[in-house]
């Protein structure tokens, strides 16, 4: 007849050597392990909570749009050479008499630049028909053919970077409304910069977190063990020699 508690005093004996081995350096060893995988497990439940990518999710329409924002990008780098490059250049050239006006024309065209920049992210920063994937992609766009958006300011202050755009349609369900278009993005833009920013610091301290975790357990499981008794059982388990089969050498009575 089969030994069918075979396999469970088997592994009974397995997990008992893994948890109390006979050998304390072992013993030692097995612990850095379950440490080590606790510790794991947990980072990796605490990235992947937090591991937000873009949505991707197309919207009606977003074609349109997108192509009517990626135009205006395309306008906007074609206004600076023609009129803050150009104005630049006429203020370089110009005779001393004329360095003034020259200079005038050149502060009236960067001010226009800023205006029309800062217009196109107002736009962006608010835009809800398009996906989060796009509009970083947008973003991207702006940020090589126009300029870095840090540069460009409200009241002031920097517009934020957003990083990967991952959180914008919540920031932007976030601020509804506000006094002005420009404040209402400028709004969303530090929610949604906030937030990608507090992801990336999840991510950094994710390890030792989890290290906080993995040692937080191995006491509490080390100690409702020992009150139940089960760390004496396993010890005794673990000191004797591997189970093994028990064969049945009887045939069939007739």
């Amino acid at each position: 007849m089969a030994d069918l508690s075979y396999p469970f005093r088997l592994a009974s004996w397995h997990a008992s050597r893994f948890v109390m081995h006979p050998d304390k350096k072992k013993n030692k060893r097995n612990d850095k392990i379950h440490f080590g995988l606790v510790g794991v497990l947990t980072t990796a439940a605490l990235i992947t909570g937090v591991d937000l990518d873009p949505d991707a999710t197309p919207i009606d329409g977003q074609n349109e749009r997108i192509s009517s924002y990626t135009q205006q990008i395309d306008a906007l780098d074609d206004f600076y050479t023609n009129n803050v490059e150009t104005a630049r250049e006429t203020w370089r050239t110009s005779s001393l008499e004329n360095k003034d006006a020259a200079e005038a024309n050149v502060n009236s065209a960067h001010a226009a630049f800023n205006d029309h920049a800062q217009d196109l992210l107002m736009g962006i920063y608010t835009e809800t028909g398009v996906s989060e994937t796009e509009l970083q992609g947008l973003l991207q766009n702006f940020t090589e053919q126009v300029g870095d958006i840090s540069s460009f300011e409200f009241n002031d202050k920097p517009f934020p970077n957003i990083g990967d755009a991952a959180h914008l349609h919540e920031a932007q369900a976030q601020f509804p409304s506000a006094d002005t278009e420009k404040e209402r993005a400028f709004q969303i833009a530090e929610a949604a910069a906030g937030n990608d920013g507090g992801e990336s610091i999840i991510k950094t301290l994710s390890p030792l977190m989890g290290a906080g975790v993995a040692f937080a357990y191995m006491l509490l499981a080390t100690m409702l063990l020992a009150g139940t008794g089960v760390l004496g059982r396993a010890e005794e388990i673990a000191k004797r020699p591997a189970p093994k089969l028990n064969r049945s050498t009887g045939g069939f009575k007739h």
